[in-house]
Parts: C-alpha cells; structure tokens; sequence
C-alpha cells in the first residue's frame, strides 16, 4: 500500500476562521506546529478543517484514501472490514474526503451534451419515519415531486459535471444557477426535447439542437450518449453497489464520481488530489454542517417535508458559517 506523506507545508495561507492572512507560530501540538491568528486570537495547525481534521489513524486514512480513489467504490462495511475500522468511522472518513472534493468548474466547449438523471427520493439511515417505504416516498416513475433530479453536462473534451438541483420537475433556474457562468456563446447544446433546457439556451442565444427521445440521436454528432453511458454507470454504483444512497448524501457521491472519471489514466493523480484535500480549509465546516445543508435543499429546491433530522454534535461544528455561503453545496 502506497502511503501519501502529508507534507507540513503552509497550505492554510489564511486562517480557517476568519480568513486572515495575520497569523504567527503559537507552540507545538502532537509534532506538529500550531499558529495563532492576530485577528481572531483563535489557533489552528496546517490540517485545521480539512478532511484529515480530528482524524487519529493517519495512516490507515492515507490508506482508505488511496483505496477508494484508485480501486473505486467499495461499500463501506467492506472497507470497515479491510482496514479493521468501525462502520461508523469507515462512513465519517468516506464523507470527510468527499466534502472536500470539488468539481473543477472549467467551461464548457463545443458540442456539449446536458440531460437530467431521475433517482428516487431517499432518507435511507432516517429513524423516526412512520411510513414502511422509508427509503422513498414513492414507485412512481417520471415528473413526480419523489424524484431527485441530476443534471448532467458533459463536452467532448472532458469537462464533466454532475449536480443534484432539486425534488420534482426540473426547471430552468436550475439550469442557469448551475452551469450559466459556464456556457459561452460558441458552445453547442445537444439534448433531448426538454422545454427547460430550450429556453436556457434561447435566453442565451446559443444553437442547440435537440431530437425526440426515442430516437436517442439527432445525427452522429449530436447525441447524447456520453451521458447515457455516466447515467447508466452511475445507478449502478448507487442502485446496486451501495444498495440505495440517501439524497442527503447524493451530491457527494456525484463529486466522488466525476474525479475518478478525471483522473481515469492518470497514475499519479490520486496522490496530487491527496495533496489538494490538504489545501481545503472549509471541507470539516462542511462535513459537520452536511445536515443544514440538507435541509436548506428540502426546503428550498422541494415540495417535500423535512423530517426526522439526523443529530450528531461536533466541538467545532458551525464554527464557520462563512463557509456555509462560499461554499454551499446546491
């Protein structure tokens, strides 16, 4: 197993809780050095909120790191079992190194694909809920208020996003909030009839060129079927390898998705992820606050009930509310 040495580097070229960059050496803790910010008065060390914060078992979280980035998605009572970790540690770990993974937000050139994936509502790991179909509200498939929407985009050289919008219909406020700072006027949109997505484009005066969704193609060049073929792939992982995953946690998963589609033949690539984790200051603010951010989601992008929340405490949790609205997550 390749071990991923964590350089004590000055990553943390701002303090992590009020953003200053006024900070000097403040004493030693377990080996390694803290500093205490002029501004604020509070210390932290190189590794304060990124997802190796709090963390005991560096090495074995080196080592889940390197599995699950070079080996792909493993459930989680299988990497308990491998590391001899607990189940609820393997679960924390996952969603720390998930937090801090962000989809690079590059521009999209070119033909450029774009759809939307339709995975039913879950609150899978909710207790209190008292009706039987706990992972879900309902069977019914289409345009229904119990399906979460995924829009995909996707352009000929790569560039690939994935993000959950909302419960129920997707709309064009979600198009443009998503991937509007990302579409240029030379860039050509491809998709299926979706009334949605042809306004997004007419407002912004780009071509785009649509088919019938039984035809599956408008011609060898405009299509859809790279993001048929991520569609497919990603139910699977969810559907079947992780048996159900909760909405909650939906767009982790996604983020999770698109990097190890970035770095599919780069050797060296899990080890510069590794080395940019330690770069993301906010990515504990987010693990701890995962909950608020859900809520916020349900409340805001859903006609459904939040319910039945999930209560676990941190010491520093909501320490950073600033992150909260740099960072958020939908």
């Amino acid at each position: 197993m390749i071990k991923y040495q964590i350089k004590l580097m000055n990553y943390n070229q701002r303090c992590p809780h009020c953003n200053s960059k006024e900070f000097v050496k403040h004493c030693r803790y377990n080996g390694r050095q803290r500093y205490k910010c002029k501004s604020c008065d509070v210390t932290f060390t190189i590794l304060t909120g990124t997802p190796c914060h709090g963390i005991k078992k560096q090495d074995k979280w080196q080592q889940y790191f390197k599995i699950i980035m070079t080996e792909g998605f493993i459930p989680i009572a299988k990497m308990a079992e491998r590391l001899n970790i607990s189940i609820p540690t393997s679960f924390d770990w996952r969603h720390k190194i998930l937090s801090g993974m962000k989809q690079d937000g590059a521009k999209f050139e070119g033909i450029t694909e774009i759809d939307d994936l339709r995975m039913l509502y879950s609150q899978k790991g909710r207790k209190g809920l008292k009706y039987r179909k706990k992972r879900g509200g309902s069977n019914r498939s289409g345009n229904n208020n119990f399906q979460v929407r995924i829009l995909i985009t996707a352009d000929r050289k790569g560039t690939l996003d994935m993000s959950v919008v909302r419960i129920g219909r997707l709309k064009k406020s979600d198009i443009v909030r998503k991937i509007g700072g990302r579409i240029s006027k030379k860039t050509i949109l491809t998709s299926d009839k979706h009334n949605s997505i042809s306004s997004f484009a007419k407002d912004l005066s780009i071509k785009h060129i649509t088919f019938d969704s039984k035809n599956h193609i408008a011609n060898s060049q405009h299509h859809v079927q790279y993001i048929n073929n991520i569609t497919s792939r990603y139910d699977t992982i969810i559907n079947r390898v992780f048996r159900g995953v909760s909405t909650k946690y939906l767009q982790n998963y996604a983020n999770w998705f698109v990097t190890l589609e970035s770095i599919k033949k780069k050797l060296n690539e899990p080890e510069e992820i590794f080395n940019k984790l330690l770069k993301q200051n906010y990515a504990w603010d987010l693990f701890t606050n995962t909950e608020e951010q859900y809520k916020y989601f349900i409340q805001t992008y859903s006609q459904r009930t939040y319910r039945c929340p999930v209560i676990r405490s941190w010491k520093s949790q909501n320490w950073n509310s600033r992150i909260n609205q740099t960072h958020n997550v939908y």
